[in-house]
């Protein structure tokens, strides 16, 4: 008969869940099987066909069940059966998904997407006035709104009594902020969720001083130079991550020295870079200063938050005048702080004689920068910020004695910028460029935004324009829900929301025949794998059982896990094998069963999420462990003539230890009973050789025990002359005894033995009701042997109920309709070997009508 080979096993199951309509939901489990096992899955005793919202995928040893969009309707029990040539077995879970909130689905029926029927506005409000933000949605299940500002929830920004939430009749809902500052000022983002469909709309607020819009009406700037300056002076950059367009002095005090300031040097050209990490709630507003005057944003002072909260200010190609004490000072309604640092900008020994000059000209104008440098002979290059300039049409560069000049002809709004003239590994002289045109306030030439983060533009007009137009590589923008444009009154805003790589591109404000382009690159995020788990510990307290705690990394919450990989080997050596992923971010219970064979076993953990996984912590110590085992193929007496060698054998389901006995003695490991005795262990086979069995052996009995596995048979040893028993000459069978003798000439002892292959206790004892059909089958050894089949110790007679059959080396006999008088021990003889069947008739089985009722025949 076939031996174990691998049934599947299941290493890890499925575990059951309770969620939310609408919930993506993943059914897995771990399986082992040796062929590999084909896995099917059913939902209540029906079999699940790969659909849309069902998808089935094996990775190695994993399985796993998508089901999309769960609904209540998917609630039941989910069957995993794994099935291959040597065995099958199953394993089930429930799945529990809950109806959506009453208040989202109170009237209504059937499923329809949330739409923004009126989208939450831009405004521009003044410093301490109240902000209402509202919206009408619709959808079914009724739509469930929420509020983000620069993609963080409103809680983790502001404080409970800074801002309220509320919903109106008729699917109103708005978000209101008491007492606008400077920081509230941002893209806010409205999203609704109606089961597993979802809306977004955004909106632009912009704080502004009150002394900017006082006596204006609609809080529109004055006209005139003076207030166009005051404006362009306290506007805030807002090409990056937040928009909020002053700078306000908390309380009106500029310290303009700080003792103990800490003392930092760069280079003429190079860039100075302060940052300050604050926190605090109300979320702190920050103001810059240099000298005891306030900074404000722009050509060559960047001010912005970077995305690990730090609050940032960049001086640009520092020139010597810049000089001086810069503070940072942070204060909320709980208090206020401070932190300086003294700048020194150091000038090269070689320098230039008569350095640049600011320019400033009309739009369309040619705009002339002129220097002197020591040296006639020294080479010089000419740079637009960080950009190399080379001669050409537009940028006419000449060199006279020691005179540099550089003509850019033409000049348009993106020639507006800083200018550098270098002498080669020697100094530079620095210039801005000011083009005077219907825009006042150009594009950054570049802006790097990571994806899903909020990209923002913002342009200043000279007048309040009409026709203005946003485009991306020359094809125009329109208003969409991740494409906010908003004019108020000279300021233009675009706004691309949660920007993918797809948003790259150069992003134009065009107005009449004024431009003015930026450069948008999107910086894919940078995904790490989480942190190795920390503190992990091994009990062994519980028999055949590990208990494996562990604690998540102190960072989990920068690198968040979704699986725990749980590796185990044996501790003498090899490899490392997943045993079990689990999302328990704790511990988990390894039991004896899930190991293929009993060893002393190591573990280690790992925490892994779709980016990676993180290196492995070993647990420390080791535990034995051993899988309960079943006898697969049991022992059967052995007959032996004086002299010969007596083999005992069987198979078990797992790879166990067990001990064999001897007439109630154990033996050892290896030989026992004088050197006679040996004992050997293969895989899941355990056998006993008893070398040069002697008559006074005959009968002996010999067990195997292992674990709750216990099985007996018996040695029969018979002398050269004696005969040789060809049933079951030992114990009873279910108190059946069937002997039969036969002469064995001497002359048939040199003939090849014919051996019937052992045949599992199952088989050999058989239970059937009347009127079923019972097979009796065997192998022998050689295709060509011939048996001989008994009953009772009386040969068998051959009719329509009864048939015998031989195919190859295999032996079958066939009751065709089994009665109560064809109980008895069947032989399959086959001269040098037997095996014998005990087979039990019960009771007839009847005809069934209706219901199952038992009648006589």
């Amino acid at each position: 008969m076939e031996g174990f080979g691998g049934a599947p096993r299941f290493l890890a199951y499925p575990r059951a869940f309770t969620v939310q309509s609408g919930t993506n939901v993943v059914l897995s489990c771990q399986i082992m099987g040796d062929p590999q096992p084909s896995v099917l899955w059913e939902k209540d005793k029906n079999l699940i066909e790969p659909s849309g919202r069902f998808h089935m995928e094996a990775k190695g040893e994993l399985y796993s069940l998508l089901v999309s969009c769960a609904t209540p309707q998917d609630s039941g029990l989910y069957v995993c059966k794994a099935k291959n040539s040597v065995g099958e077995t199953y394993a089930a879970t429930t799945l529990r998904v809950e109806p959506a909130e009453p208040r989202e689905e109170e009237g209504c029926s059937d499923s329809v997407a949330p739409v923004f029927l009126i989208a939450p506005s831009s405004m521009r409000v003044c410093r301490g006035e109240d902000v209402m933000f509202t919206c009408r949605v619709s959808g079914q299940p009724c739509p469930v709104l929420e509020w983000e500002k620069d993609g963080h929830k409103l809680s983790d920004l502001f404080e409970s009594s800074h801002f309220a939430l509320g919903q109106k009749p008729e699917d109103w809902h708005f978000l209101k902020l008491f007492g606008a500052r400077p920081q509230d000022g941002g893209v806010y983002i409205c999203r609704a969720r109606s089961g597993s469909q979802e809306a977004l709309a955004a909106a632009v607020l912009l704080v502004e001083s009150q002394a900017l819009l006082d006596g204006l009406p609609n809080g529109s700037p004055a006209d005139g130079p003076e207030a166009l300056a005051e404006r362009q002076r306290w506007q805030r950059h807002t090409a990056g991550r937040r928009v909020g367009p002053e700078i306000w002095v908390p309380n009106g005090v500029l310290p303009a020295r700080v003792p103990g300031a800490k003392a930092f040097a760069v280079s003429v050209g190079k860039h100075a870079k302060f940052r300050c990490y604050v926190t605090g709630k109300p979320k702190p507003e920050i103001v810059w200063q240099k000298d005891g005057e306030p900074l404000a944003p722009g050509r060559r002072h960047l001010i912005y938050e970077d995305r690990e909260g730090y609050f940032i200010l960049k001086v640009l190609y520092c020139k010597p005048q810049d000089q001086g004490l810069y503070v940072c000072t942070a204060s909320n309604t709980a208090g206020q702080t401070l932190s300086a640092v003294q700048l020194q900008v150091k000038e090269h020994r070689l320098r230039f004689q008569v350095q640049l000059a600011d320019v400033e000209v009309a739009e369309r104008e040619d705009a002339v920068l002129e220097c002197q440098v020591p040296l006639e002979t020294i080479p010089t290059s000419w740079y637009l910020e960080d950009r190399e300039l080379q001669p050409s049409h537009k940028y006419v560069m000449e060199e006279q004695g020691v005179v540099r000049r550089l003509t850019i002809r033409d000049a348009r709004i993106d020639d507006d910028g800083i200018y550098l003239c270098q002498m080669k590994d020697k100094g530079r002289s620095i210039a801005e460029v000011s083009v005077r045109g219907v825009i006042v306030k150009r594009l950054p030439r570049k802006l790097d935004v990571m994806e899903g983060e909020n990209a923002v533009f913002c342009v200043e007009t000279r007048d309040v324009v009409e026709g203005s137009c946003w485009s991306r590589d020359g094809l125009q923008l329109r208003e969409s829900p991740r494409t906010v444009l908003k004019s108020f009154s000279r300021t233009h805003l675009l706004v691309l929301v949660h920007v993918t790589r797809q948003d790259a591109g150069i992003i134009s404000f065009t107005v009449g025949e004024s431009q003015t382009s930026s450069q948008l690159r999107i910086k894919c995020v940078k995904h790490d794998p989480p942190s190795a788990p920390v503190a992990a510990e091994m009990s062994v307290v519980e028999s055949n059982t590990a208990l494996l705690t562990w604690c998540p990394a102190p960072d989990a919450h920068l690198r968040p896990a979704s699986r725990y990989l749980l590796e185990r080997r044996e501790a003498a050596g090899g490899e490392w094998v997943q045993c079990l992923a689990t999302d328990l971010p704790s511990c988990v219970r390894v039991l004896g069963d899930s190991v293929p064979r009993e060893a002393d076993y190591c573990f280690r953990i790992s925490a892994a999420n779709k980016h990676g996984r993180s290196s492995p912590v070993e647990f420390p110590g080791s535990v034995h462990l051993a899988p309960a085992a079943r006898l697969e193929r049991g022992l059967q007496d052995v007959w032996v003539w004086d002299s010969e060698d007596a083999k005992f054998s069987l198979e078990l389901s797992a790879a166990v230890h067990g001990s064999w006995f001897l007439n109630g003695a154990r033996l050892g490991e290896e030989e026992d009973a004088g050197g006679r005795c040996s004992v050997q262990r293969r895989g899941t086979e355990h056998s006993l050789l008893i070398r040069g069995a002697r008559l006074v052996d005959s009968g002996a009995q010999v067990t195997f025990v292992s674990g709750g596995v216990r099985d007996s048979a018996t040695l029969h040893v018979q002398g050269d002359q004696g005969t040789h028993p060809g049933a079951l000459p030992g114990p009873q069978q279910q108190g059946l005894l069937c002997w039969r003798m036969l002469l064995t000439p001497p002359q048939c002892l040199a003939a090849p033995q014919v051996r019937i292959a052992p045949v599992s206790e199952a088989e050999r004892l058989r239970k059937v009701p009347a009127g079923m059909p019972v097979l009796l089958e065997c192998q022998v050894s050689a295709p060509d042997a011939p048996v001989c089949w008994l009953k009772d110790g009386k040969a068998v007679p051959l009719d329509d109920v009864i048939a015998v059959q031989a195919e190859g080396c295999v032996r079958r006999l066939l009751l065709r309709s089994a009665c109560l008088s064809d109980t008895g021990v069947y032989t399959c003889d086959a001269g040098d070997d037997a095996v014998s069947f005990v087979v039990t008739v019960t009771g007839e089985l009847g005809t069934v009508c209706g219901s199952l009722t038992p009648t006589s025949r």
